[in-house]
């Protein structure tokens, strides 16, 4: 490993602009973190485990999700029978509210027997 640090120095002192050690530093350290997380994202235990991560993301999606909805549905249901309630409530006080005369049968009149029953018209004088 020695023998790669000492080859990479050699080239940036052969370079045309020399780096002072703080950013010689700072770009050893940004290569190092660029080749850990090339290995990181080739590593199968590292790919294991974030596909285990997001496999336990989208079990507890699921879980909630239907807890949304059965709690939807026993809302939906809890205000269906609220409201047949009401209905049946307001049909009760409705048909006491009506008359009898809603059980009579409607007496059908023939135009010709009201002509009959009503005095002719005089438009003479």
């Amino acid at each position: 490993m020695p023998n790669i640090i000492e080859a990479e120095i050699d080239q940036e002192t052969k370079s045309k602009e020399r780096l002072s050690p703080k950013e010689f530093a700072k770009k050893k350290r940004r290569e190092a973190y660029e080749r850990f997380k090339e290995q990181q994202k080739n590593d199968p235990r590292h790919i294991a485990m974030k596909e285990k991560q997001k496999q336990q993301r989208r079990d507890i999606y699921q879980k909630a999700k239907e807890r949304r909805k059965s709690f939807a549905a026993e809302r939906k249901k809890e205000v269906g029978d609220k409201a047949a309630k009401d209905r049946a409530i307001k049909d009760q006080e409705l048909m006491r509210t009506i008359t009898m005369g809603n059980k009579m049968k409607p007496i059908k009149i023939s135009q010709e027997e009201n002509l009959k029953d009503d005095p002719p018209l005089n438009f003479s004088k």
